[in-house]
């Protein structure tokens, strides 16, 4: 199925309960019934239904060498990444955006995802789309959480942020670009930046996920 999910379930009493709990998830999602999909368990799965995600549910496996069963694509299995998914429906869910927002997990590969070949070939980990209600005007972030305890001033994923602006510049693009490293890393444990002030991370669009206001901080730049 396009855009969807594909398991191979051992063929045991473990893998036929799983393929049950998988298959009342499936009736949910194609059902629209968000609101019963968001109530739906199995061990060591979840379900993170966010209905501003270009589509949903996005799957969560703990400890997958165990489960009876092989997932494809891939789960998001990243804490940080996990944790600004919630962040941000929490932030969406409240209503206090007043426009339109959609998210899009990227693809870490150059046939499928979006990558930047002078930041590294780096593939942020997630799109986000912002719309204004009345004016129709458009934001795009390309968001990464991540760990930078080990990055320096010279790795060009710090320079993204520029390079996104130089492109929206030379394409003269009616949409806004932007990006965007939210770091998972305290700023009290990185090692190769220790003279940066606050105003040099923010530069460079890198916000610390450890910071309550990340969120609105990011949305503050990002417009």
């Amino acid at each position: 199925m396009k855009n969807g999910y594909q398991f191979t379930i051992e063929p045991n009493d473990d893998g036929r309960e799983y393929e049950k709990k998988l298959r009342e998830l499936k009736r949910l999602v194609e059902s629209d019934s968000i609101k019963e999909a968001l109530n739906w368990r199995a061990p060591q799965i979840s379900a993170i239904c966010f209905p501003a995600h270009l589509y949903y549910p996005i799957m969560v496996l703990e400890d997958k060498d165990t489960l009876p069963l092989k997932m494809q694509p891939l789960n998001m299995n990243v804490d940080s990444e996990i944790r600004f998914v919630h962040d941000l429906q929490a932030a969406h869910d409240s209503g206090e955006l007043l426009r339109d927002l959609y998210l899009l997990r990227n693809a870490a590969n150059k046939s499928k995802g979006l990558g930047f070949a002078l930041a590294g070939n780096f593939y942020p980990d997630f799109l986000l789309w912002l719309v204004d209600r009345d004016s129709g005007q458009q934001w795009l972030s390309l968001i990464d959480p991540k760990g930078i305890r080990q990055m320096d001033l010279s790795d060009p994923k710090f320079g993204l942020a520029d390079e996104v602006k130089r492109l929206q510049r030379e394409l003269k693009l009616d949409i806004c670009l932007n990006s965007f490293i939210l770091s998972v890393t305290a700023r009290r444990d990185l090692l190769n930046v220790a003279d940066w002030t606050d105003e040099d991370f923010r530069a460079r669009h890198i916000l610390f996920m450890d910071d309550e206001d990340y969120l609105p901080s990011l949305f503050s730049l990002m417009l």
